[in-house]
Parts: C-alpha cells; structure tokens; sequence
C-alpha cells in the first residue's frame, strides 16, 4: 500500500485568506467505499412527516407529499429569494402537513411558549434525513 501524504497550504491575496487541502491517499480502487444509503419514497417520506407531527400533538393531520428541487422547496417555507443554496437542484420530499401544532421540544426563552401553528412543512432528502421544517399559520 502506498503512505498517506497530507498538505496544507495557506494563501494569502489582499485581506482575504483561503486555506487550500489535499490528502493523497490510497488509489480509489484499494480504498473502502461506503455504500450509498438507500433512497426512499413519497410514503416513507410522508411516514417521516407524520412522526414529527405526532411529536408535535397532531395525530391526524391532512398531508400532501410533492417531489420537487430543494431550492424551490426552501424558498417554500421562508428562505429568501435568491439565496445560494448549496445542492437546490437537488430533488427532495416536501411534505405539508395542516392540523394543530405544539413544538415541545423547540428551544425558547425562560417564561416563553413553545411555537404552535396550524400549518407544518418538512423537506426530506431522499435518504430520509429532515433538512429543515416551518411551522406557521396559514
């Protein structure tokens, strides 16, 4: 097996400071790649949904699932117009949940109340993992 080399360098232009990496490792071929996780579908996606609103109190809430860029599905529930977004071709799950919502676990300032809202909106990546949720009013 070959050694592992590592350089880091540092370059300096102006007042601006970009660190540049590399690692040399074993050829692609000999090193261990980890399997792709498995992707998942619209239903898994709504089942995902419907556990984060249970955690908020809503046993039964109305859900509609679209597939869609996550650029389009962030700037869906708040994000600015515009703004870079790593990956917003990227397709995910958007799932919009109406019911009646309590976040109990949401951080808030001593003597506040937790976030409540009727209307629940979580984007989903397609190996399950929840990139974001909004919680409003409609």
């Amino acid at each position: 097996m070959r050694k592992r080399v590592a350089a880091v360098g540092v370059l300096v232009a102006g007042s601006a400071c970009v660190a540049i990496g590399v690692f040399l490792g074993p050829s692609p071929s000999k090193a261990a790649v980890s399997p792709a996780p498995p992707a998942i579908g619209a239903a898994q996606a709504r089942q995902i949904a419907l556990t984060r609103a249970a955690s908020a109190g809503e046993a039964n809430p109305t859900v509609a699932v679209a597939e869609e860029p996550l650029g389009q599905a962030a700037s869906g529930i708040g994000a600015p117009q515009g703004a870079a977004l790593v990956g917003a071709e990227t397709p995910v799950y958007l799932v919009t949940l109406h019911g009646d919502f309590v976040l109990n676990l949401a951080r808030v300032p001593k003597g506040f109340k937790a976030p409540t809202g009727n209307d629940m909106q979580v984007i989903i990546d397609h190996t399950g993992f929840v990139l974001g949720l909004h919680l409003g009013r409609d």
